[in-house]
């Protein structure tokens, strides 16, 4: 994919190393690349088709249509980041006036050109001139940027919408951040109408983060999806959640929302919008934003889409919401955690577990990447519906699986609340380690142990189906113990014996040959199990005892073991290498 190929830089300075090894030329182009690419969701071919920076240019180094918009793109790098001043910005602003007022020297951009002419006065269309810069632009900076080229607007009577929209240093930061770790939270720009007098904006300077509270139409929100390419998910990617469904709040949420539109207002607690900027137009009563991202609401937003779409539009016009909406300065491990502090503080509605808020760490997504690679589903987020297949891992499930194995304890798999290994940090960053995940696959790779884990667990739990009727009453208290028993017998076993690579040890995990040495191993060790259990004492307080994993683990025989590992492997090979 091409935006895989932008993956190259660790942020923003990093970018600029790398960028002043090349021409003046090539620096502009990569630098302008990169942004149009990773936010634009397009093709490297259609960046080449579009790029037309040159001595007689006009101010475009690139342009781009997409609906009713006409792109114009100015970069301009520099390898030592400084702020800017208005009198860096309006000679090109001029310039990029003069090529689409009075006369274009730009060639290659001749068609688009005329098109922007030929809607000057279209209110519908709209013309968006795209900064971007290895510089700091303050907000001060760009609003006299805008208020330059609306004079200029105003003046020569256009009725086209314009909008200077600014990609700076710290804006850079952000979509490298997100490219790093998953997030290419492509949206668009979008549009919501406040009603007059109802809006806050709060600069916050000392902490990095802006942000605006105001009142909306909750069908304004609703209208942004309209499509596929602007579906519902799409606007979910920072959530914390899936849908987890039809509770009651959710349903309480949709009658208010279509029988009682005027107590919407009274009974909803707002919707959350991070976004990487934000324009208020005071003129307009607009805020534009670039690339939203619903971080809570989402629940509400779901069901309320639900019924907006059922009806085609045709709900009361009388529904109100809060919204807010943040820009944060940069996007970083801290910046992230400022994220998660904000979603949890003002979340009540429908509750939020710890493990919600751990869903959307850059850890979690990275290693949702990794196990894509190799064909595995990773669920980080709560959602309805969704089960732990051979292929589908759930973080929790995960997360108290691998927990329990690692630390030879499957006492701990029946004593342990998954939450608390999400909330305690000292046992999430043992079971999810940031440093290891984030390392390219190798055979000594941490997500090898996730495999290898889960597909234990996996395998002893399609063995249920053939148990005794008084094995399967025990089933969920033993398991724990015969999975953890595999996996310390299987972990010395493979020093000794496998000789192939990390991929094929992949390959033997989900293999018949593996899931048959599992079944024959593990089948017998349920009544064993069911056994030791004292006739005076409760299965459940039984199996939670730590001395109690030594003694299982004495009722099982390495001979054995190795006797069905070495066939399963044998079996494996042949089958593999004919």
């Amino acid at each position: 994919m091409d935006k895989e190929i932008l993956i190259s830089y660790n942020d923003v300075q990093n970018m600029i190393d790398k960028l002043s090894k090349l021409s003046s030329i090539e620096q502009t182009k990569e630098l302008t690349k990169f942004y149009f690419v990773a936010r634009f969701d397009v093709s490297l071919a259609k960046f080449e088709n579009h790029y037309v920076d040159g001595k007689d240019d006009g101010g475009i180094d690139l342009f781009y249509s997409e609906d009713n918009t006409f792109h114009i793109f100015q970069s301009k790098f520099t390898n030592f980041p400084k702020k800017c001043n208005i009198a860096d910005i309006e000679p090109d602003l001029i310039k990029i006036f003069k090529t689409i007022s009075i006369q274009n020297p730009n060639e290659d951009a001749k068609e688009f050109v005329e098109s922007i002419k030929n809607n000057l006065n279209n209110p519908d269309k709209n013309l968006e001139i795209v900064w971007i810069t290895t510089n700091i632009i303050q907000d001060s900076v760009r609003e006299e940027a805008n208020k330059i080229f609306n004079k200029l607007k105003r003046e020569n009577n256009w009725k086209i919408n314009v909008d200077l929209y600014f990609v700076d240093k710290s804006f850079l930061e952000t979509v490298i951040y997100d490219l790093k770790h998953g997030y290419v939270p492509y949206t668009g720009k979008k549009v919501l109408d406040i009603l007059p007098n109802e809006l806050i904006i709060h600069n916050g300077s000392s902490i990095g983060i802006k942000s605006i509270v105001c009142v909306a139409n909750i069908n304004n929100l609703l209208s942004w999806f309209d499509d596929d390419r602007y579906c519902v998910n799409n606007f979910l990617q920072k959530n914390v959640r899936g849908f987890v469904g039809d509770t009651i709040i959710n349903e309480e949420i949709g009658e208010s929302y279509s029988k009682e539109p005027d107590l919407f207002w009274f009974k909803h607690n707002g919707i959350i919008i991070f976004a990487d900027d934000f324009f208020f137009d005071k003129n307009e009563k607009k805020i534009f934003l670039r690339n939203p991202q619903i971080v809570n609401g989402g629940q509400t937003v779901k069901k309320l889409y639900s019924i907006y779409k059922k009806e085609n539009g045709k709900i009361s016009e009388s529904s109100r919401v809060l919204i807010r909406i943040y820009r944060l300065a940069y996007e970083n491990s801290e910046t992230y955690k400022k994220s998660i502090d904000i979603i949890s503080a003002l979340n009540s509605q429908n509750k939020i577990y710890k493990s919600d808020l751990r869903s959307n760490d850059p850890t979690q997504v990275m290693l949702e990447n990794h196990l894509s690679k190799l064909n595995y589903k990773y669920e980080r987020k709560r959602s309805e519906g969704i089960k732990s297949t051979k292929d589908v891992i759930k973080m929790r499930d995960l997360a108290r699986l691998y927990y329990y194995c690692k630390k030879n304890s499957p006492n701990q798999g029946i004593i342990a609340q998954v939450e608390e290994l999400f909330e305690e940090e000292d046992k999430y960053e043992e079971i999810f380690d940031q440093d290891e995940i984030n390392k390219e696959l190798y055979a000594g790779h941490v997500i090898i142990n996730y495999l290898t884990c889960w597909n234990i667990d996996y395998n002893i739990r399609m063995v249920n189906k053939h148990l005794s009727k008084r094995d399967k009453i025990f089933f969920y208290l033993i398991r724990f113990y015969i999975v953890n028993e595999i996996y310390q017998k299987l972990k010395k076993w493979k020093i000794r014996q496998f000789r192939l690579g990390w991929r094929h040890w992949v390959e033997f995990l989900e293999s018949n040959e593996f899931n048959d040495a599992c079944y024959r191993f593990s089948k017998p060790l349920f009544r064993k199990g069911r056994e030791m259990i004292p006739r005076d004492e409760e299965p459940k307080n039984f199996f939670r005892r730590k001395e109690v994993i030594e003694k299982f683990s004495k009722k099982t025989r390495v001979s054995e073991f190795n006797r069905l590992f070495d066939k399963a492997l044998n079996n494996f090979i042949e089958r593999t290498q004919k």
